[in-house]
């Protein structure tokens, strides 16, 4: 009797592009408050800061990353383990729900 090992590497990109959206939103969630806590107060009133420009833009990468995810979902549906295919879903859906959430607080794009 064979035992099923988890592998993943029927799986690679959407992993790997799993784990980059996460880097980025995790860059994103602690260098966006780090500098405007950095940043001193008068130079808001002149306009966003070249800082503040480069971490508006992750959201979008994560955006496009994300849509990618949808479409590795179902590369991994058809994977054997029940294990694999929820991992993957629940990773989808935490970003599917990330970017909601910025587009609920008007952090997606630049709306400032």
């Amino acid at each position: 009797m064979r035992k099923h090992v988890l592998t993943f590497e029927h799986l690679s990109w959407p992993y790997w592009m799993a784990g980059l959206a996460g880097l980025l939103n995790l860059t994103f969630l602690v260098g966006l408050p780090l500098s405007l806590w950095l940043i001193e107060a008068w130079r808001l009133a002149y306009g966003a800061p070249l800082a503040m420009i480069v971490l508006l833009c992750l959201p979008l990468v994560t955006t496009l990353l994300t849509v990618a995810l949808l479409y590795g979902l179902g590369s991994a549906w058809r994977q054997p383990s029940w294990a694999m295919r929820s991992h993957y879903l629940l990773v989808t859906l935490a970003a599917a729900a990330f970017i909601s959430f910025l587009n609920y607080w008007n952090l997606l794009g630049f709306k400032f």
